[in-house]
C-alpha cells in the first residue's frame, strides 16, 4: 500500500481485501498471458496498475473484453486523445485506448466494455479522428 498513490488507496485496499480471500496467492505476470482454450490476458496499462483486457478466440473468430478501458464511450470514442482524470498514467491511457480502438475498428472485432451503455458486443468504425459504433 505504501507504493500506491494516495488517491488510489481506497481501490487498492479493496483489491487487497478481495485478493486476501483467495486460497492461493495471485501470480504477477508481464506481457500477454495465455490462460488456455483461446483466452489471453493482454496488458493495457495507463488506467490502473495491472489493467488488462481479455481476448477470447476460436479459430479466426475473436472478441475482446475491455474492462475499464472505455471510461466514457461518448467522449472516448469521439475524441480518444482526451485524457481521463482517473487514469494513473494519462499519456499511456490515451496511447493504449487509441491503439486498441484502431485495432477494433480496422479488424472489426466485437467487444464489450464495463462502462458502456450497450449490454452486448459492439463494433467500432473510424470516423474522422475518432470512432463511432458500427451498425450491425
Amino acid at each position: 500500500m505504501n507504493k500506491v498513490p494516495k488517491a488510489q488507496c481506497g481501490l487498492a485496499g479493496m483489491i487487497a481485501n478481495m485478493a486476501g480471500t483467495l486460497s492461493y496467492p495471485p501470480e504477477l505476470f508481464e506481457g500477454e498471458l495465455e490462460l488456455g482454450a483461446g483466452v489471453t490476458v493482454v496488458p493495457t496499462p495507463g488506467h490502473t496498475p495491472g489493467h488488462s483486457i481479455l481476448r477470447v478466440a476460436s479459430g479466426d473468430d475473436q472478441v475482446l473484453l475491455l474492462g475499464d478501458l472505455v471510461p466514457n464511450q461518448t467522449i472516448q470514442f469521439a475524441r480518444p486523445d482526451i485524457r481521463y482524470v482517473l487514469d494513473v498514467d494519462h499519456d499511456e491511457g490515451v496511447k493504449i485506448r487509441r491503439c486498441v480502438f484502431d485495432m477494433l475498428a480496422s479488424d472489426a472485432i466485437p467487444f464489450f466494455a464495463t462502462n458502456m451503455t450497450e449490454t452486448g458486443f459492439v463494433r467500432l468504425k473510424q470516423s474522422g479522428n475518432g470512432f463511432v459504433l458500427r451498425n450491425g
